[in-house]
C-alpha cells in the first residue's frame, strides 16, 4: 500500500478530506504505478473513473501527459506513458461519491488562493471548462481579489461587485472566443472527446456562473476554512490554494495545493 502523504496531489486530496469533509467529492483513492496494480483494483471502477498523474513530493516532474479523459480503458496506456517518463510516476484513481462526468460537462472550475491575513483571490472559469485552464494559466473568466478584513462581508456576487475595495475582472467576448477555441481543441485532440458533444456543451459566449454557486463557494470553502485558521497554520498552511471543478451547481474541490507542490513542474493533465 503506497503512502498517500508522500505524493503531491494525493496529499492535497487528503487535506481536502480533512478540512472540507462536507464537500469532499471522493470516497477513496488508489495509487497505481503498474498495470498489475491497476488490474488488482479495476473492479472497483466502471467504464469512467476520475484519475490524475502524480509524483512523490520533491521529485522533479515533466509534462507526463497533456490531458486525461476519464475513460477507464485509457489507464494502462497512461501508466505506460508515466513509466516512460519517470520510475517514480503513478496514477491516482479517485472513487467519487457522485458519478464522474466528461470534462465538457462541468459547470466550470475554480482556484481560490488564500494568503492568510492579507487577501483571498477567487478565480473562476465557466461551463464546459474546468480547473485545467486555471492551474495552467490558460484562462480566467471571473476574478475577485478580496482584502482579508473584508471577506466576512462578502456573501455572493452582488457583494463582490458592489464593494469598492474588491478588485474584480471579467473575460471580454473576444478573449473568451479565443479561449473557447483552445478549450475545444484541447478536449478534441488531447482528451479525444466527440466534437459534436463538445460543441453542444461549451457555450459560444461566456455565461456568468450562477450566483448560487458563488454563494456556495464562499460558504462551503472560504468561510469554512476561515473557521479553521488555527489548524491550517499548525499544518504550515499560511499560503495555499483550493482547486477544483464546479459540478451539479456547487464546488467540488480536488486538491489543497501547497507551496511544496510548486517545487515540481505540474504535469497539466487536468
Amino acid at each position: 500500500m503506497r503512502d498517500l502523504m508522500k505524493y503531491g496531489k494525493a496529499k492535497g486530496i487528503v487535506l481536502v478530506q480533512k478540512y472540507l469533509p462536507k464537500i469532499n467529492p471522493f470516497e477513496s483513492v488508489d495509487i497505481v504505478g503498474t498495470v498489475e496494480e491497476w488490474d488488482a483494483v479495476r473492479k472497483k471502477y466502471g467504464d469512467f473513473v476520475a484519475h490524475r498523474v502524480d509524483m512523490p513530493i520533491g521529485v522533479p516532474r515533466k509534462n507526463v501527459v497533456q490531458g486525461t479523459s476519464g475513460f477507464s480503458n485509457s489507464i494502462p496506456g497512461l501508466i505506460k506513458k508515466v513509466n516512460e517518463q519517470s520510475p517514480y510516476g503513478v496514477v491516482l484513481l479517485m472513487a467519487t461519491k457522485e458519478q464522474a462526468v466528461h470534462r465538457y460537462e462541468n459547470d466550470g472550475g475554480f482556484n481560490i488562493l488564500f494568503n492568510m491575513g492579507e487577501n483571498i483571490i477567487i478565480e473562476l472559469v465557466g461551463k464546459g471548462f474546468d480547473g485545467h485552464e486555471l492551474t495552467q494559466g490558460l484562462a480566467v473568466h471571473e476574478r475577485y481579489q478580496i482584502p482579508w478584513d473584508e471577506i466576512l462581508f462578502m456573501r455572493d456576487r452582488i457583494d463582490l461587485l458592489k464593494s469598492p475595495i474588491v478588485e474584480k475582472a471579467r473575460v471580454t467576448p473576444d478573449c473568451y472566443a479565443r479561449q473557447r477555441k483552445e478549450r475545444v481543441k484541447f478536449l478534441k485532440d488531447i482528451c479525444h472527446y466527440d466534437i459534436d458533444k463538445i460543441e453542444e456543451h461549451v457555450p459560444q459566449q461566456y455565461k456568468l456562473i450562477n450566483n448560487d454557486i458563488i454563494k456556495g463557494i464562499l460558504d462551503d470553502v472560504v468561510f469554512e476554512l476561515m473557521k479553521k485558521q488555527s489548524s491550517l497554520r499548525q499544518d504550515g498552511l499560511n499560503r495555499f490554494a483550493v482547486q477544483g471543478n464546479l459540478l451539479h451547481g456547487r464546488a467540488q474541490p480536488w486538491e489543497i495545493f501547497r507551496a511544496e507542490r510548486m517545487l515540481t513542474i505540474d504535469d497539466g493533465e487536468r
